[in-house]
């Protein structure tokens, strides 16, 4: 478990590190304001920056706790820094999903009725994909 749970971490600060890198909307290309954010004073890039920091810093604490882990040799020690490390994972995954979300929605607000339908889908999708099964499966428990 701690093997997977490694790799999910760091794929996931390897992705929120390259979003930070890649700004949403790009840098100003003219004087004064040259090499600044272009969608800095943007509500939706503000949020975008502090959640993939948060994604970015939760996944790496989660693999930092899981590179240590193996020196441990108490079995509650071992299981808390498991529960730690998966529960900084959960944030990041959260985190980063707001961070797509509201990342698109800065560099389409512009169009607005396309940011809401890519804000929509990025919000309810992972709920249909989470809750769906539990969803389809309770009925049918019920019936048998």
């Amino acid at each position: 478990m701690a093997g997977a749970l490694i790799l999910m971490a760091t794929l996931i600060a390897t992705v929120t590190f390259a979003a930070a890198f890649t700004i949403p909307g790009g840098f100003q290309a003219e004087d004064p304001h040259k090499g600044m954010v272009v969608l800095g004073r943007n509500m939706a890039f503000r949020t975008f920056i502090i959640t993939d920091t948060i994604a970015m810093t939760s996944s790496m604490m989660a693999a930092l706790i899981l590179i240590i882990m193996p020196f441990q040799t108490d079995e509650e020690i071992i299981k808390s820094f498991l529960g730690y490390s998966l529960l900084l994972l959960w944030l990041a995954l959260m985190a980063k999903g707001i961070a797509f979300v509201t990342g698109l929605y800065a560099v389409l607000s512009e169009q607005l009725p396309l940011a809401i339908v890519v804000c929509c889908i990025g919000c309810i999708l992972p709920l249909i994909i989470y809750y769906g099964p539990t969803l389809l499966v309770v009925p049918q428990l019920k019936e048998s």
